[in-house]
């Protein structure tokens, strides 16, 4: 029974193999939240930008930078613990369903 679908499981761990699939590609495409807080920050951004001497835009822009590697490596973490727990759910599940 939990080989359905299995050319499908399939063709996504070749996917996620060739680098031709990530979890980031679908996390929020169609999150109406996430798309205004994006609008918001570019503007605010922009706003900024446009009062700050050159020196404070080079500094901003490091600062932005290390945000955007912080969550980077944060996304990463996470993904990768919550991978770790399915891997784990899937092991129990199968286990369990071998000895009932």
């Amino acid at each position: 029974m939990w080989l359905q679908g299995g050319d499908e499981m399939k063709n996504i761990i070749e996917e996620l193999w060739n680098g031709e699939r990530g979890p980031q590609d679908t996390l929020v495409d169609n999150n109406p939240h996430y798309k205004k807080l994006q609008q918001r920050q570019s503007r605010n951004k922009t706003e900024l930008l446009e009062i700050l001497s050159e020196e404070q835009k080079e500094k901003l822009e490091k600062y932005c930078d290390t945000t955007l590697e912080m969550n980077s490596v944060s996304e990463r973490e996470a993904f990768t613990a919550g991978f770790k727990i399915a891997m784990r759910l899937a092991a129990e599940a199968f286990y369990t369903a071998d000895n009932e």
